[in-house]
């Protein structure tokens, strides 16, 4: 999800850059899976880690720059939307007030009431399950790094993996309070969805108003919080492990900087409070 106070940079989400650079260098197939792939930004992540990859994007204005960073980077994108099964659906596009097309929070899923944007028309698309793209060999069977941020409906796309098993699976997530509509985006279904296949082991990043941290499996969710699950394979969570313990004591360790210099802050301006009325 991106959220439009932290549209400027990669998704707004520095937080998860930095764990993948944590977590990619354990990942032993270079190949990932960009869906919902918007202007490249994950894609170009990768790239610059050494991987290939296949980029997916349905939105039809994105298409020749995703397609020109594939070929210079030997991958390929592809202009499916994707879901639990083949098909033919509509895709809601977003717009903000003013009617403006916006370059996120399109969607297979159409939201009601939303302030921040709005879903005033739709266009058709075909939809791909990942099963179906890994039969065609438009995917490979072996994947590195699996990306989903389709807009609420990442947990369809999960439901369609198949026997396709990457050592590394990211998605969106966002809990109740945030938007009405996308209740499947609920960090409990896509945990629970994954768990039997394989992921007991998992990370979430979080963030509630000015704050933002990650947390290790298993882990509890607050009222309007939004980040990203990244579920390990039991291969890759064994060899980045310590990586990982040392991330999450850095970010730790930046969270309670920030609410150190809060505080700082507040007795900082009650002093002058104090002084003003002493006089």
């Amino acid at each position: 999800m991106k959220d439009q106070a932290h549209m400027g940079d990669y998704l707004g989400q520095d937080l998860e850059v930095d764990l993948i650079k944590t977590i990619a260098p354990f990942v032993r197939q270079a190949f990932f899976v960009d869906i919902g792939a918007e202007k490249g930004s994950f894609a170009s992540l990768m790239f610059s880690l050494g991987m290939r990859g296949a980029l997916f994007e349905p939105m039809s204005r994105h298409h020749v720059p995703l397609a020109e960073m594939a070929a210079a980077n030997d991958s390929k994108a592809h202009p499916y939307a994707i879901d639990e099964r083949d098909g033919a659906r509509d895709l809601y596009v977003a717009s903000d007030a003013d009617g403006k097309e916006l370059d996120f929070f399109h969607s297979l899923h159409k939201l009601g009431a939303e302030k921040r944007f709005q879903h005033s028309k739709s266009i058709p698309v075909i939809c791909r399950s990942i099963e179906s793209l890994v039969a065609a060999k438009v995917i490979p069977e072996a994947v590195g790094i699996l990306k989903t941020d389709t807009e609420g409906n990442d947990l369809f796309v999960l439901r369609g993996l198949g026997g396709l098993r990457p050592e590394l699976i990211i998605c969106e997530y966002f809990t109740e309070g945030l938007y009405s509509g996308w209740e499947s985006a609920r960090p409990e279904l896509a945990i629970d969805l994954l768990r039997p296949k394989g992921y007991t082991h998992y990370l979430a990043t979080k963030r509630v108003g000015e704050f933002e941290y990650c947390t290790a499996s298993p882990t509890g969710f607050l009222p309007s919080q939004w980040g990203n699950l990244f579920f390990l394979s039991d291969q890759l969570f064994a060899v980045a492990e310590m990586e990982i313990g040392k991330f999450l004591t850095e970010v730790e360790s930046r969270l309670i900087g920030s609410m150190q210099a809060i505080c700082a802050d507040r007795v900082a301006k009650e002093s002058v409070i104090q002084g003003l009325l002493a006089r």
